[in-house]
């Protein structure tokens, strides 16, 4: 009986350590779209960031250039690969300490033509 209450006691207090800080990740999508203009760079316009199911904070972008639109269809770079290469960084850090999941979302035509999805334990950190 010992062991049953010590083994559900290790698992409620892992399920509550491993709970996203939603605070957080709502901060981090207000900040972001309180500085969003609608400039164009590279043939990508942000669209927003967003809070999904508190616990993934996700960029929104409108693809506005062809090209960069057929590069993204077709697949000719690992764009997930750049990202977390990229890592450790400012947004890795807050990531792993909020436990957050980081999603990057291109549209063109009113389709989604890629999505890139980095969860805890793909950062380089």
């Amino acid at each position: 009986m010992r062991y049953i209450i010590l083994t559900l006691t290790l698992i409620i207090n892992l399920n509550i350590n491993a709970q996203t800080n939603v605070g957080t990740l709502n901060e981090m999508v207000n900040y972001v779209n309180m500085y969003m203009d609608g400039t164009e760079l590279n043939g990508l316009i942000m669209l927003e960031a967003l809070n999904e199911n508190n616990s993934a904070l996700v960029y929104q972008y409108k693809v506005v250039d062809d090209l960069v639109a057929n590069d993204f269809k077709n697949n000719r770079f690992n764009y997930k690969k750049s990202v977390v290469d990229q890592s450790p960084n400012e947004l890795s850090k807050v990531a792993i300490e909020a436990n957050l999941i980081i999603k990057w979302r291109y549209f063109y035509k009113n389709k989604i033509i890629l999505e890139i999805v980095v969860f805890l334990n793909e950062w380089n950190d």
